[in-house]
């Protein structure tokens, strides 16, 4: 082969190639006698042989090569429309504009944990020197405000400062063994967080892991709790799923029988049902509305009305769901036409006393003998425009039959429930 660029030497001025035919035919003529013929032949005969050697090397060597590149082409062809797929898959259940902005990130700072979307905030949890936990801001979508921001920032047109202990959206109950956790002074107790882990588990969900202690103004702790809030973002709305574990790690526990509880939000000023602002409305599963949802019982309740400072055309929602395996599910409700909304199984009797069927004093207490757990789950779904009640039911199905957040088991009986009697139903 290393003949294969190899050239006839030239005789006097007639230098040349020399090609087979030539090779056979020798004309001293042109300068060529026998034995240069012979030459020539023998080496015309070699480069005949070493390009046809190389022709054949070629079809080896170019074989292997094409089916090479095809291979990677078509690995390449497949692998592309794979993940053409695959983001077609991702992008499925989410809106244009989710599609189009940032994805969910959350970062955990001193005092709070931030759910940002791009470099808006849309939920925020507060936890260090403060009476309690609570969650601020609380966008729905579109970025608007669902709850009022005072004391927690400075008051706006239309908000009232009352009530200061209710902050945004928290966890809490008036009556635990004697002390006072709903509100704030020097008699009251703090819920105090003593761990959180905070991060972003798929594209649009979130998941928050704290645990706090429940302390007396004494200084002592009464119980301490585990909790998982899981916020997802998808189809336009978000939701997000609230358990609590109470533990009686520091003896028994009593739950008293009073309206100041449990799981609360308190609304922006225009989403109230009375007031300077206001022009919402209250739903219940029931179909108990405005000033009748106070003191009663539902699966759900639904607070819908315009935002702060918009149109009456703009809507803005939020629902509240009371988990099937709650504590007598379904549960009373604190819902208040000032902007308070609480999820409250225990006060029984307070809700019930001006009623024409009151129940007995105590009614409500619930007793957790020490080292067992009392766990209350809760679903609230924050949406943009107009929610029917079909819908509200639809979203409420889904709830029920949902698989527990990681580490929330569920028991397979709802504890101590108690269905709603002929009076409820009538109401």
């Amino acid at each position: 082969r290393e003949h294969v660029n190899v050239r006839v030497p030239p005789v006097g001025d007639s230098a040349r190639f020399i090609s087979p035919s030539d090779a056979r035919k020798p004309n001293p003529s042109n300068g060529y006698d026998a034995r240069h013929a012979a030459h020539c032949r023998e080496t015309t005969h070699c480069l005949s042989l070493t390009r046809r050697d190389q022709r054949r090397s070629e079809v080896r060597v170019i074989l292997p090569t094409v089916f090479f590149r095809v291979v990677l082409v078509a690995a390449l062809v497949l692998g592309a429309c794979g993940a053409n797929q695959r983001e077609a898959e991702q992008d499925a259940p989410r809106t244009a504009a989710e599609r189009t902005g940032s994805e969910l990130s959350v970062r955990t700072l001193d005092d709070r944990v931030e759910i940002r979307r791009g470099d808006q905030v849309v939920l925020a949890y507060h936890f260090k020197d403060v009476s309690r936990p609570f969650f601020h801001p609380v966008l729905a979508p579109g970025g608007y405000e669902l709850t009022r921001r005072w004391p927690i920032l400075p008051a706006v047109a239309g908000e009232e400062k009352d009530h200061p202990h209710q902050r945004s959206l928290w966890f809490a109950h008036g009556d635990v063994n004697g002390h006072d956790f709903w509100t704030e002074g020097k008699e009251a107790g703090r819920i105090v967080q003593t761990s959180i882990d905070a991060k972003r588990t798929t594209r649009d969900t979130a998941l928050i892991r704290s645990s706090d202690d429940w302390i007396a103004a004494s200084g002592d702790r009464v119980l301490r709790d585990e909790r998982v809030v899981r916020f997802v973002e998808r189809d336009g709305r978000r939701t997000m799923d609230f358990v609590v574990r109470m533990i009686a790690s520091d003896g028994d526990l009593v739950f008293g029988d009073t309206k100041e509880g449990t799981m609360a939000i308190r609304l922006t000023p225009s989403m109230r049902v009375e007031g300077e602002v206001a022009n919402g409305h209250l739903l219940m599963s029931t179909g108990l509305r405005d000033t009748k949802a106070w003191g009663t019982r539902a699966a759900w309740l639904h607070a819908q009305g315009p935002p702060l400072g918009a149109s009456d055309e703009t809507l803005i929602g939020v629902v509240m769901f009371d988990h099937p395996q709650n504590l007598r599910h379904p549960s009373w409700w604190h819902a208040r036409t000032y902007g308070l909304l609480a999820a409250n199984p225990f006060g029984i009797h307070a809700f019930t006393k001006q009623s024409k069927a009151p129940r007995p004093k105590d009614a409500g207490r619930f007793a957790l003998a020490a080292d067992k757990t009392l766990t209350l789950r809760y679903r609230f779904l924050l949406h943009q425009g107009s929610l029917e009640a079909k819908d509200i039911e639809h979203e409420w199905a889904a709830y029920k039959s949902a698989p527990p957040l990681d580490g929330d088991p569920l028991d397979g009986v709802p504890l101590d429930s108690e269905p709603l009697d002929g009076e409820e139903k009538k109401r």
